[in-house]
């Protein structure tokens, strides 16, 4: 936000706030999940593939998401070590789905 704020930009973040962007976050990782629960039960994909595994998985990012808005880490210390912890929950996804993927391979 910091950041943003010096080099002048306009993001939703700066204008609306630090609370408004965790909520934002929380949001995306709400629709992330329920996006692959809602596919898990279409059948638009293989059989081999189960998004309820990518649910689950998904469910760290939502953890984390919806604890941040609990506490409410609004001065600059607090927001920076849970946006360092959203940024290493999406690599642990990442890589908890390609470990997925690739068991699928094999």
């Amino acid at each position: 936000m910091e950041g943003d704020k010096l080099g002048g930009k306009r993001t939703l973040v700066v204008s609306r706030g630090r609370e408004f962007g965790f909520k934002l976050i929380l949001i995306s990782a709400i629709l992330v999940t329920l996006s692959f629960l809602l596919i898990s039960f279409t059948g638009f994909y293989p059989s081999t593939m189960d998004f309820r595994i990518l649910s689950l998985i998904s469910l760290i990012p939502l953890s984390i998401g919806a604890f941040e808005v609990v506490k409410k880490p609004l001065d600059k210390e607090a927001a920076t070590k849970f946006s360092s912890l959203n940024v290493a929950s999406l690599f642990l996804v990442v890589i908890l789905m390609d470990i997925y993927f690739i068991y699928l391979l094999i």
